[in-house]
């Protein structure tokens, strides 16, 4: 089954009658008031591993004679489908039942910051059934997803087979032991004998994990190991250091970990223990969770785990759910199908897996062909394109090619020179490189934005055709903001390399619009650096040369770097940054990363200053550059950690280098473009602005 209907419950925050909830199907609405049932404490010594769970995120009741798994799941359903409620659900399911092949997909939508919402989301509702009936999950007609209160919900992007899965298992040292052996074997033997599914595995550390991403675009990240969840700190996953022992990776660091890896990343299964788990106390972190974490930062699906989970019940249910995944199964569906696995009415291990979905469906991975992009029936055109979109769909935004092929983003070009744009992605297929000459819909501003960025970031060179006007107006509130301008806005900031083409026959002084002349004098009086910006005046037939040209560069750099001592940059920067401007700091990792730099992190926050100063003594003195993020946080903050790290690095006498980078919101007009690095004298007297590429020379000499 692979059609289904909505139905999505909304659960508002905490008013003294109760929860505010709306019920929405496309066979009406309806409104009432919700009243929990029971607190999750009440479960204690019922639901496995409830009791674990509770005692770090809720009192825990005294374990007494009381109502069983059956029970508490009838008290979810009433409290939850009542009266109107009920009777919208019973008309829904009808509905669907007379169509072929059609279930029901209850969404469960919470907004986690609002008063009372932890105590909502803490319960399992997947407990949920019908008195004298079976658990509603055990069914694949009536699907059962959480759906949190984040920006707009993704849509399915068709993907190109196989179906690329990479396993993380980790045991480190201090931790119970696990069968990863085994695992292993099993996993090697089941998935990776399924018909359209790749399986590769990676070590368990974290500059292994950026190393392995940047291989290949895997659409599935599965981890096996211990999860922990903590009132205060929120969830964790236990990787490893090289030495074997533990290293604590909080739900915000594995999002900054993986927010480059997405759109081609649709999956995130969490096989540990209270990785889905979300605090019950009010007042923690909403976003803290593992899964949460996840969905926040973009990812479209994530399985997780909300209590502890036997190894034999994980293993089992993650078997079952990647059958159904290699079926074409959606992915919901399919979490349905790996529960019926584990039934039991003397264990409730089959509530334990949670599904968040961020998508607006489960079909996260079905095979491109024949699928129309968006699941619309629009087909993908050429953004800032007049012309209607005939074209199959993608079935990815850069086109075939092996993983590791040379990747060009071919931004938007004006009317005048779509023909040229045409030709020239389809001379560079033919050299080999995966282009991406469109950004799907939609094509809104904000949205269009997104999706240039995450293209841009993943491009290994950006190629900007820009002519004689700026070309089609982005949206009818401002002329001034076109495809092609701001592609390249976002290229200048986010790019990792761009190069800019003008035709040799566009004369400057003769464009009629003062403010794109304005701007096009800007970028030819911008400073050259081979490695990040380059603009030519050329011909036609000389741009593909100029493209080539500029890939065996790269590629020359990226040789030397490897094979220079230090490994041509600054081998670890300790990155300091504030907990609300994690999600600022995803562009300055992955230049780090690009770079061959590991950046240390430990993300801080306003209650925590002892602790970081103790983190400053023990890092600055080691590496050699030090970077304080400037997002949303204010200044005092920042100068804050700038003047410690100046005294700390002046008595020492370390040669660290100090600076900071100016993230998003843009903080003043004229800041540098990307990558905005300040070095900071010691004695903290003023800026100057070195770019980035000498700051990191600079600091690589004191390791040299």
């Amino acid at each position: 089954m692979k059609n289904y209907v909505d139905l999505t419950v909304r659960i508002s925050p905490l008013t003294e009658r109760g929860y505010p909830v709306t019920l929405t199907s496309p066979e009406g609405s309806c409104e009432y008031t919700l009243k929990l049932p029971f607190a999750l404490g009440e479960l204690a010594g019922v639901v496995f591993g409830v009791a674990q769970t509770a005692h770090n995120v809720a009192t825990v009741a005294p374990v007494a004679p009381g109502p069983n798994v059956r029970e508490f799941g009838e008290r979810l359903y009433e409290a939850l489908f009542r009266g109107d409620a009920r009777d919208l659900l019973v008309a829904t399911n009808a509905v669907a039942r007379q169509r072929p092949g059609t279930g029901i997909r209850i969404r469960l939508s919470m907004n986690l910051e609002g008063p009372g919402m932890a105590e909502v989301a803490s319960l399992p509702w997947e407990l949920m059934r019908r008195k004298d009936q079976p658990p509603l999950v055990m069914s694949n007609r009536t699907l059962l997803v959480r759906s949190l209160d984040v920006l707009q919900p993704t849509d399915s992007i068709p993907y190109q087979p196989p179906l690329r899965i990479l396993v993380v298992l980790s045991n480190p040292r201090g931790t119970a032991s696990l069968n990863l052996d085994v695992e292993k074997a099993l996993i090697s033997k089941n998935w990776g004998l399924l018909p359209g599914v790749s399986v590769d595995f990676g070590r368990p550390i974290r500059s292994e994990l950026r190393r392995q991403l940047a291989t290949a675009d895997y659409h599935v990240i599965h981890y096996m190991g211990h999860g922990d969840f903590d009132a205060v700190k929120g969830g964790a996953l236990f990787l490893e250091h090289e030495d074997g022992s533990a290293d604590l990776v909080t739900g915000e660091e594995l999002a900054l970990l993986l927010a480059d890896e997405l759109p081609e990343l649709r999956l995130v299964f969490l096989n540990a223990c209270k990785t889905g788990t979300i605090s019950a106390q009010s007042g923690v972190r909403p976003f803290a969770g593992v899964a949460t974490s996840l969905i926040k930062a973009g990812v479209p699906a994530v399985v997780a785990m909300q209590f502890p989970i036997s190894d034999q019940a994980a293993i089992s249910f993650a078997d079952t759910f990647y059958q159904r995944i290699a079926q074409s199964y959606p992915v919901d569906a399919a979490i349905a199908e790996a529960r019926k696995a584990l039934y039991s009415e003397e264990r409730s291990e089959w509530a334990t897996p949670v599904l968040f979905l961020r998508s607006k469906d489960g079909v996260l991975f079905e095979p491109g062909e024949g699928r129309e992009a968006a699941g619309s029936g629009a087909t993908v055109g050429q953004a800032g394109s007049a012309e209607p979109a005939t074209a199959p769909a993608l079935h990815d935004p850069w086109g075939a090619g092996p993983a590791d092929a040379f990747r060009v983003f071919l931004a938007a070009p004006n009317e005048t020179l779509r023909s040229w744009h045409r030709q020239l992605s389809a001379e560079l297929v033919a050299e080999g490189i995966r282009v991406a000459g469109s950004v799907p819909p939609p094509y809104e501003a904000k949205e269009h934005a997104a999706a240039v960025q995450t293209l841009v970031r993943r491009a290994d060179l950006c190629v900007h055709l820009l002519g004689d006007h700026p070309g089609e107006p982005l949206d009818d509130t401002d002329a001034r903001r076109t495809y092609p301008l701001e592609q390249c806005r976002i290229g200048l900031e986010a790019a990792p390399s761009q190069l800019v083409l003008i035709p040799e026959q566009v004369d400057i002084e003769s464009i009629e619009d003062p403010e794109y002349a304005a701007f096009l004098r800007t970028l030819i009086a911008r400073p050259r650096d081979t490695g990040r910006f380059e603009l030519v005046r050329t011909g036609r037939y000389e741009m593909k040369g100029e493209i080539l040209a500029k890939r065996r560069r790269l590629e020359e750099a990226r040789r030397a770097a490897s094979a220079s001592p230090s490994g041509g940059a600054v081998r670890t920067a300790f990155v300091d940054v504030h907990c609300i401007d994690l999600e600022h700091a995803t562009d300055l990792i992955s230049y780090l990363g690009r770079r061959n730099i590991t950046p240390l992190m430990m993300p801080s926050s306003d209650n925590s200053p002892t602790q970081a100063l103790t983190l400053f003594e023990a890092s600055l003195s080691k590496v050699p550059l030090f970077v304080v993020v400037f997002g949303s946080v204010t200044r005092d903050w920042v100068v804050n950690r700038l003047t410690a790290a100046a005294q700390f690095v002046t008595t020492h006498s370390a040669s660290t280098r100090i600076a900071v980078y100016l993230a998003p919101p843009v903080k003043s007009a004229d800041q540098v473009h990307f990558p905005p690095f300040y070095d900071v004298a010691a004695n903290m007297t003023g800026f100057d602005a070195p770019s980035v590429d000498v700051l990191i020379e600079q600091a690589a000499e004191g390791v040299a």
